[in-house]
């Protein structure tokens, strides 16, 4: 896990998320229509409250990436403890379009995203967590480059034949490499 408050994000010039829009109901059926599994699942994250934002090209997705809310309730791979906060999450970047930025960009509209929240006059912005697995080393240095710094490890149990999950955060624990 990593955290960052919104106003620490470095993002660099390159890291502008233009082009990037908030995902809606319609946006889901256009550019997933061909992927009932991706398409169904993202209208539950609609319809739970989280946030999404995408990029296309030509009517296709380039990537997209996701964002639970204090209101939203947390991801579904995490456990409840995690509920109440911003946190990123389900983020990809299509196979032709990878080492491109794109997943960066994901990022900084996502924490965008979570700051445009603040109340009006509210100078600090909020607190925004991330996951990624260890041996996802991409993802981790483009989370570490942005300023995120480490907050801890989830473990996570699976119930047999469930959807069900256990799981806990231990915020004081390094993290593996």
């Amino acid at each position: 896990m990593w955290s960052i408050q919104g106003d620490a994000l470095r993002a660099v010039p390159g890291d502008d998320p233009a082009g990037w829009v908030r995902v809606d109901e319609r946006r889901v059926d256009h550019l997933f229509a061909a992927e009932p599994e991706r398409r169904s699942r993202f209208l539950a994250f609609l319809r739970r409250g989280h946030r999404g934002v995408a990029l296309a090209d030509a009517g296709r997705w380039v990537a997209y990436g996701w964002l639970a809310t204090p209101r939203s309730g947390p991801a579904d791979h995490l456990p409840t403890s995690t509920a109440g906060r911003y946190w990123i999450f389900y983020c990809r970047t299509a196979d032709d379009q990878r080492n491109r930025g794109h997943y960066r960009r994901a990022l900084v509209a996502l924490v965008g995203a979570a700051a445009g929240d603040a109340a009006p006059g509210d100078a600090s912005t909020p607190t925004v967590f991330i996951d990624t697995r260890d041996d996802n080393a991409p993802a981790r240095s483009a989370i570490e480059r942005l300023g995120f710094v480490p907050a801890g490890v989830v473990h996570l149990w699976r119930l047999p034949r469930t959807t069900r999950r256990l799981g806990y955060w231990r915020k004081a624990e390094a993290h593996g490499r």
